[in-house]
């Protein structure tokens, strides 16, 4: 397809935030070029998909979705971003830069190399009625990491609940797991907080989704982000108390359980 058909096509619906596409160069995955479209069959038929910046390879579909804006769905994925770079400093939205720098780095790293794509089917279609008590689900499909975004309105109602879903199946994507499936799905029913704060892809959103909301803080405690801390990097937990360090200020007193609109996220 010609570069000018292309943007005839899109600009039909995208409007002028995308008219101005470009298509990304061959090697866009290796060299981590983003912004820009390639053409892929990850979401069903042949499609014309785009890179974001940071790398997520985002279903056409996404920018159709009458759930959410084009401008709330980019806002959502700069500020997931933002949440699990290493460079980003907390008070700039940033998150593990300040709890575990060297996982977030090798987070930064796994959206392009084991090829995170943001898929949204129809919503109430067949893939939402499988799921119907999840608002998003991660599977392996060949090479790349299927991160669905399914009956999505059950998220709603927590801190920028859909850069938190997608931030939460990011983690599921980039192999973050320490419970399995059956474990980590199990939360939506036994919502008992001792699992939460052992469940490191749970606390991690809790952590960096929760924590910085006034009203939402309290449901954070120093051992989930002991979780986050203490991964891939047990000498913190070696040197006795020092992980304390970074989560110092969390509430000593919390409640036993997450909000309901944390605990919907499939696996």
């Amino acid at each position: 397809m010609s570069r000018i058909l292309m943007l005839l096509l899109f600009g039909l619906w995208a409007g002028p935030a995308f008219c101005e596409i470009k298509t990304c160069p061959s090697d866009w995955n290796q060299r981590r070029r983003g912004d820009c479209w390639i053409q892929t069959g990850a979401f069903g038929s042949l499609a014309w998909a785009y890179v974001h910046p940071k790398g997520w390879v985002v279903d056409p579909r996404c920018f159709q979705d009458q759930r959410f804006s084009r401008r709330e769905l980019m806002e959502a994925l700069d500020l997931a971003w933002r949440r699990l770079s290493p460079s980003v400093p907390k008070d700039k939205g940033g998150c593990l830069s300040r709890y575990n720098p060297g996982w977030a780095a090798q987070l930064e790293r796994r959206i392009w190399t084991w090829r995170m794509h943001l898929s949204c089917p129809e919503p109430g279609g067949q893939e939402s009625r499988n799921f119907p008590a999840f608002c998003a689900s991660h599977r392996e499909v060949g090479e790349i990491h299927l991160l669905s975004l399914l009956n999505i309105t059950s998220c709603q109602g927590c801190p920028d609940w859909l850069s938190g879903v997608i931030f939460h199946e990011t983690l599921h994507g980039a192999g973050a797991d320490n419970f399995s499936t059956e474990e980590h799905n199990r939360a939506l029913f036994d919502s008992q907080k001792m699992g939460f704060m052992r469940d490191r892809v749970y606390a991690t959103s809790a952590l960096c989704y929760l924590e910085p909301s006034p009203e939402f803080r309290r449901y954070v405690n120093p051992f989930m982000c002991r979780e986050v801390a203490s991964y891939g990097n047990e000498a913190v937990l070696d040197a006795g108390a020092s992980w304390m360090q970074a989560c110092s200020g969390l509430e000593s007193h919390y409640t036993n359980s997450l909000p309901s609109c944390m605990l919907s996220h499939g696996r």
